[in-house]
């Protein structure tokens, strides 16, 4: 295939993007000295090449890559080791921030959290982006402006969470702590910035679909408008479960289908193609900047951009430069978005696509010449054959990622992808006929029944046993390097021979066989796994026949996410039975909290002994079931199994 022949602007980028990713964490002695020696190479390609007279292309290439080595390089010094060092070297002091308001995070009777936009720090002027935690229940609200004293506190870091790679990778620099509502001030005049005005568009509009559909699962918001505060914790679990999150995330599906939209409409009000080709990007940037900014989205409006920018020039589009001029401008103008794992999942993915399928496509063609079946039966076919290898192929280029930081992979991803097309792509163009005429009367309910069919579909998938693979296997992760490796081989180097795509497959098919077989082949019977502790009670994790039982028998648990990563790393990535010796109050958030993190086949209850157990064992069994997770009251009879 060899994606860079005749492509030395996209190996140059390709080369950028590594360094940029390989650098980031090293200290800035290094960095400078890495610098320097970038620096003095390239000056001696310069020279050799004046010197000599040469001016063969072969000289090229390395001038390119070491000019982009020498920009990732410098633009990650000048980020993380001279920006953002000024602010983490104040951690843990106290400052006069001044601001205002772009998202409200979080609320409850004890916390507020927010995403604000800081103008000022002790006096000096400054455009930065900071999270604000007020530990009191504060009336900020989007747009307000605000002086507060609040403490820069170190961003947290533990076992399963890394907080400042967390933010940064998301824009925020430092973390600001209100302590009480005397230490802050909401100023009279609220602000009227762009992002703030977005925002609060974005908000309206969101809210205006999710009242229309009614008691809808908020599923017109996520998709259309990339606001997930109507979606529940059990309908992301399903889309998790079933491998389809990425249907959530705002990216080329989502652009296409609105571009497609506004062809449509243009089409029919017979614009000429100048007009046709200058507003398509504009709209395009005014979507990426109403839905805030996600990188997803930005590749692909980018991309759309340079397309159309091919179109008004009469140039001829390469999608695969096309993608790397992408990444080198965001992570160029955005270094911290390195640390973005949704930015490298959909460059990958992207990549993985403009790669591999011309190669399919050859191959279909060549297959369908010589084929005896009818044209539109063959047609038909191939479309399939194509709409699948795409799925398998995302898959396989992201299996490694998916494996390193988030420790699993469903089985389901690709036949659930396939199809939650069809009612996602209806409900976007819905969505959007919604907003443009909301008077139209059927159209609010057959959203509702779309959104409707895309949760039953993605808990259908979801609720398969064993649908989702833990692959934190040692053997499973040398499967999946080396099944990387094939990918780039394939990529790079020159293959005539079909059959070496099989190489990547097999592997792929080797990694998920061996992670199945890690995770539910039969362990010793009766055989406790793991101990998890959280704050005043207690979990214990065991496995029987393959099967995960998570037993809680005292005090209070909050830590359901350590729970979940704890038999993650037993590869267990559902439990057949959650026994809970003792109900108390705390016992239904406990199971709420616990269900959103992992699938929960059954609970086993004590059986109520008096009128207050009854009426909180009743309360937890509604709980149980708003999840879709059967009850028993006998949880008497594992005290001998499980001690």
């Amino acid at each position: 295939m060899q994606i860079f022949k005749n492509r030395p602007l996209a190996l140059a980028m390709c080369l950028f993007a590594l360094i940029a990713l390989a650098v980031y964490d090293l200290n800035s002695i290094l960095k400078l000295i890495l610098l320097i020696l970038i620096l003095l190479s390239l000056l001696f390609v310069v020279f050799y090449t004046i010197l000599k007279r040469k001016r063969s292309k072969r000289f090229i290439q390395p001038a390119l890559c070491l000019f982009f080595a020498l920009l990732a390089v410098s633009s990650s010094f000048s980020f993380f080791n001279v920006r953002y060092a000024e602010f983490r070297e104040k951690n843990g002091t106290q400052r006069i921030a001044e601001g205002y308001v772009l998202e409200r995070l979080s609320y409850s009777s004890f916390y507020s959290g927010f995403r604000v936009h800081l103008t000022a720090l002790d006096g000096e002027t400054v455009s930065v982006d900071a999270m604000l935690e007020c530990e009191f229940p504060s009336s900020l609200q989007v747009g307000d402006r605000f002086v507060a004293d609040a403490m820069q506190r170190e961003f947290r870091e533990d076992e399963t969470f890394e907080e400042e790679v967390y933010r940064l990778a998301s824009g925020c620099f430092l973390v600001l702590v209100c302590a009480n509502a005397d230490a802050y001030e909401i100023l009279e005049e609220p602000s009227h910035a762009p992002s703030v005005l977005l925002s609060q568009w974005n908000q309206r509009l969101s809210y205006q679909l999710q009242s229309k559909n009614g008691e809808g699962s908020g599923l017109s918001a996520a998709l259309l408008l990339g606001n997930r505060r109507w979606i529940s914790a059990d309908t992301e679990l399903s889309f998790r479960r079933s491998g389809v999150s990425h249907l959530l995330a705002l990216s080329g599906l989502h652009v296409s289908i609105l571009i497609g939209f506004f062809e449509l409409l243009f089409r029919l009000l017979h614009l000429p193609r100048v007009a046709k080709l200058l507003l398509m990007p504009a709209l395009a940037v005014l979507y990426l900047a109403l839905t805030g900014f996600a990188v997803s989205t930005c590749r692909a409006v980018l991309m759309l951009c340079v397309l159309y920018c091919g179109f008004l020039l009469r140039r001829q589009y390469d999608p695969f430069t096309s993608l790397c001029t992408v990444l080198t401008v965001i992570l160029l103008m955005t270094p911290y978005a390195v640390m973005d794992i949704s930015m490298w999942l959909s460059f990958l993915a992207a990549g993985s696509i403009i790669i591999f399928l011309p190669f399919v496509n050859t191959a279909l063609e060549e297959w369908q010449e010589g084929s005896k079946l009818p044209s539109v039966l063959s047609r038909t076919l191939c479309k399939l054959i194509v709409a699948v290898t795409i799925g398998v192929m995302t898959n396989m280029a992201l299996l490694l990622l998916s494996a390193l930081i988030f420790g699993e992979v469903s089985l389901a991803s690709v036949p659930a992808t396939l199809l939650l097309s069809v009612p996602v792509t209806l409900l976007i163009i819905f969505s959007m006929v919604l907003l443009c005429f909301p008077f139209l009367p059927l159209l609010p309910s057959i959203c509702a029944v779309l959104e409707r069919v895309t949760v039953y579909i993605a808990a259908l998938f979801s609720d398969i046993p064993r649908v989702l693979l833990s692959v934190v296997s040692p053997l499973v992760c040398v499967l999946l390097i080396a099944l990387t490796v094939s990918l780039v081989v394939l990529a790079v180097m020159k293959s005539e021979k079909k059959r070496t795509c099989l190489i990547p497959v097999g592997l792929a098919l080797m990694a998920l066989s061996c992670a199945y077989a890690t995770s539910y082949l039969p362990l010793q019977s009766d055989s406790e796994v793991t101990v998890v502790q959280a704050r005043s009670g207690e979990a214990r994790l065991y496995t029987q026949n393959g099967e995960a039982v998570l037993v809680r028998d005292k005090g209070m648990i909050s830590g359901a996410y350590d729970v979940k990563q704890a038999a993650l790393a037993e590869n267990c990535t559902e439990l057949s039975d959650l026994i809970l010796y003792k109900v108390d109050n705390q016992a239904t958030y406990f199971l709420a909290s616990l269900a959103s993190y992992i699938q929960i086949r059954s609970l086993h209850l004590p059986y109520p002994m008096n009128e207050r157990e009854e009426a909180i064992a009743k309360r937890v069994a509604q709980e149980a079931e708003l999840h879709g997770i059967e009850v028993f009251y006998d949880a008497e009879g594992f005290t001998s199994t499980y001690p």
